[in-house]
């Protein structure tokens, strides 16, 4: 299985680009995507303390960044993209079946709003 992140440190341009992941087959329906897009409010606090020094070098030379990861779709009723929450803060480089769980967990939140 490819990465489900096909990045940990891309280059994204703030607040703007998105990038769709490798989801496995069988988890997303027809016509859903699953998104990350670089999350420029993320809570950086945690690296500011002495408790994770290992993961402040590392995100300070750019081995990971902060994401937000979503579901959407095309909505033919109203003729736009829906998407769900999503979840902001994400580490770049979290293991792959922590996305999945992530994506699964978005997936619900989408369906629950076509109910």
């Amino acid at each position: 299985m490819d990465n489900v992140l096909p990045f940990p440190g891309a280059p994204f341009t703030v607040g703007s680009d998105k990038a769709l992941l490798n989801v496995p087959d069988g988890i997303l329906p027809d016509g859903v995507e699953a998104v990350a897009m670089f999350d420029i409010d993320a809570d950086l606090s945690y690296l500011e303390t002495d408790t994770f020094p290992e993961r402040r070098h590392a995100f300070e030379v750019g081995e990971f960044l902060h994401v937000g990861i979503y579901v959407e779709r095309g909505c033919e009723r109203c003729g736009s993209i829906v998407r769900s929450p999503g979840l902001w803060g994400v580490e770049s480089d979290s293991g792959d079946e922590y996305l999945i769980e992530i994506i699964r967990e978005q997936l619900e939140m989408l369906e629950e709003d076509d109910v």
